[in-house]
């Protein structure tokens, strides 16, 4: 009897620690370390991923995380994740019964070699449904760092266009030729180079084409990518010397030509007393413009350098470097009017507006014509409720009035009956 009373009694108690105990756990979990790729290379930044797990649910997971401080460098924690210098820690303790929880921790590696990224401490993880804390199994990570792959980059890096704004390029541009010359008159101080790189992101540096000397100048130009390939394009720009011009003649120039097509390669600017002249196959007197009302849509007022020399022209809003500007002037006796000039085919011919321009300014009468109408339609409204609003306080009025005369009028007959 005593005998089955023992074995009960022993029953009960290990039943009770099974429980209640703290050196027997509920359920079982796991701690597990990952990375994306085993490659790794020195200097390049990889993401650790921890995962606690239990068929239980995580309710709730504390640890801590040590590594070697002269192989990586810890760079970005994620959510639940803090420290530094060689020790992090991950504090979930949020409520729920996921069962599996992951945790993100960025490291770079700093130089090649064997390292790894472990738990250096007690692992804390209970059960979302018990509360209770859980037996867990761990592993570490073991990263090996490799030597920095050089990596082969293109070399094609260069112009696909080189344009320029006086004179003719020899030879012809081509992308696999990089010296040229340019022949400029005595008159030009600087060359415009229109450029069009292989990649957007090349960078193009222009170097010796202004302040230009009677002469060899040479001009380079240097086009950069970012990944540290260049190539160097160098121009001979011969400025030709100083030569007497007569701009006295009495010869007119043929002041019908429009299109210019047989003008002369030469853009001359010049000063006859106080009055500028711009010269190509015509010779176009400049003027002040009356009214900056007369200006075309979308052009406004700027200043361009020709032989040393400063002249009003009007350039497209937002528009590019090289495009035609607009001058104003006369051509012999004619009406002044605007003239297109060209900087680079060095040529002038009479500005006509654009479709586009013109449809423009169309749209904006149109526009105009339209919220005129809406002011008279607005204003009409306005004027029928006033006239509605004063017709109702008359009618009001004389109701009261005849109200009145009624109402005196029953109380004199009254009194007249009572006499």
């Amino acid at each position: 009897m005593r005998y089955r009373l023992g074995i009960i009694l022993s029953s009960l108690v290990l039943l009770f620690s099974f429980l209640h105990g703290e050196a027997i756990y509920a359920a079982s979990a796991s701690v597990a370390f990952s990375v994306a790729s085993d490659d790794i290379e020195e200097g390049e930044s990889f993401v650790v991923t921890i995962t606690a797990q239990s068929s239980a649910g995580v309710g709730g997971f504390q640890t801590y995380i040590a590594y070697d401080t002269s192989m990586l460098e810890l760079v970005d924690t994620g959510k639940h994740v803090s420290g530094s210098d060689g020790l992090i820690q991950i504090s979930d303790m949020k409520k729920g019964n996921k069962q599996i929880r992951e945790y993100h921790v960025t490291f770079k590696a700093l130089q090649q070699g064997d390292t790894q990224v472990y738990i250096s401490d007690d692992v804390y993880m209970y059960a979302s449904t018990t509360k209770e804390q859980m037996s867990v199994s761990k592993n570490s990570l073991q990263i090996h760092v490799s030597e920095k792959k050089k990596k082969t980059v293109s070399s094609n890096v260069g112009l696909v266009s080189l344009k320029v704004n006086e004179g003719k390029l020899l030879p012809d541009f081509q992308a696999n030729i990089t010296n040229y010359t340019l022949d400029v008159s005595a008159q030009t101080d600087m060359v415009f180079f229109d450029t069009k790189t292989r990649r957007k992101t090349d960078i193009v540096e222009i170097v010796g084409n202004d302040n230009l000397k009677e002469g060899e100048n040479i001009a380079t130009i240097l086009v950069s990518s970012k990944n540290g390939n260049s190539k160097t394009y160098t121009i001979v720009i011969k400025k030709s010397a100083e030569q007497t011009e007569d701009v006295t003649s009495t010869d007119q120039p043929d002041t019908n030509v429009t299109e210019n097509e047989n003008a002369e390669d030469k853009l001359v600017l010049y000063q006859d007393g106080e009055v500028q002249h711009l010269k190509t196959a015509i010779d176009l007197e400049i003027m002040s413009v009356p009214s900056s009302s007369v200006i075309p849509t979308g052009y406004k007022e700027s200043s361009e350098i020709i032989n040393g020399t400063k002249l009003t022209v009007y350039v497209k809003e937002n528009g590019q470097k090289l495009e035609p500007v607009l001058v104003y002037g006369k051509v012999g006796e004619q009406e002044a009017q605007f003239y297109k000039l060209d900087r680079i085919d060095k040529t002038l011919q009479r500005y006509r507006a654009t479709e586009e321009e013109t449809a423009t300014e169309k749209q904006d009468v149109e526009v105009n014509g339209i919220l005129c109408w809406v002011v008279l339609l607005m204003a009409g409204v306005i004027l029928v409720l006033v006239l509605r609003n004063h017709h109702l306080k008359k009618r009001q009025m004389y109701y009261y009035e005849d109200t009145y005369e009624e109402e005196r009028t029953e109380q004199e007959d009254d009194i007249w009956d009572r006499d």
